[in-house]
């Protein structure tokens, strides 16, 4: 008998993919075959790194543009998919339908869960299949440019954005590694590789972004690798996300 099929409508950006995997990876253990299309910058992650789906890639040839916004085009394209391709669930996360469906005293996060069925506590057990060999060879290429030892020396790890956003707080004193896109003549690494940098940090200094989101999916993970791993969360608005575990401390309202 064939599996139940799943069609999820969230075609991007990163931080909603790592929001939204672990719903995915729900509906796989409940027995379906999951489906995700996503734009071709989110693909090589939900493809190699998340083998409990099956990727989809939207480009402008089988998904063109109808409207401005690039992600209610892509939930209008997938929804007139559906006159054609019947999926026994369909999960649409984007929230772009003509009147928002996030409720006003949840968060977008918050939101994804309860339209998808799944409870809000998943979000924190991403999972996903690690490039050992990527992971490696990232952390040789931080050590040399960092001049740092990852297994020795007291570091911590930083995702600031622009300078002007936030920045680490006055008196820190040990060696920062920041997060940034590293493309090498061999690799593109995901944010996923960072995963052992993170794990062997101190403490993790973060804004809200992609960056954030991931290390909240796998904030259960990290802090079985690292007990002793802070987490600080800056720059950010009311409301804008839920991150229960993170300190607050050095919030800067608006």
């Amino acid at each position: 008998m064939s599996k139940p099929t799943c069609l999820i409508i969230q075609s991007g950006a990163m931080g909603d993919i790592f929001i939204v995997a672990p719903i995915a990876k729900y509906y796989y253990d409940k027995g379906y075959s999951v489906f995700w299309p996503v734009r071709e910058q989110y693909n090589n992650f939900v493809l190699k790194y998340l083998p409990y789906v099956n990727a989809g890639l939207i480009d402008e040839k089988n998904y063109p543009t109808i409207d401005e916004d690039w992600l209610r085009s892509d939930a209008m394209n997938m929804k007139k998919m559906l006159q054609t391709f019947k999926y026994d669930l369909v999960i649409d996360t984007s929230d772009r339908d003509v009147l928002p469906d996030q409720r006003p005293d949840e968060s977008y996060e918050e939101y994804k869960y309860r339209v998808a069925g799944v409870p809000f506590a998943m979000k924190n057990h991403l999972l996903w299949e690690r490039d050992l060999g990527k992971e490696e060879r990232l952390i040789a290429h931080i050590e040399d440019n960092y001049d740092i030892d990852i297994q020795k020396d007291r570091f911590i790890v930083t995702h600031l954005g622009n300078s002007e956003i936030a920045e680490v707080p006055k008196l820190e004193y040990r060696k920062v590694i920041n997060i940034t896109p590293i493309i090498t003549k061999y690799d593109t690494f995901e944010i996923a590789d960072w995963f052992p940098i993170i794990a062997k940090s101190e403490a993790v200094y973060c804004i809200k972004s992609a960056v954030h989101q991931f290390i909240d999916g796998c904030i259960n993970k990290l802090r079985y690798e690292n007990d002793h791993l802070k987490f600080y969360i800056l720059r950010l608005k009311i409301g804008e996300t839920v991150s229960r575990r993170w300190n607050k401390k050095y919030l800067e309202w608006d």
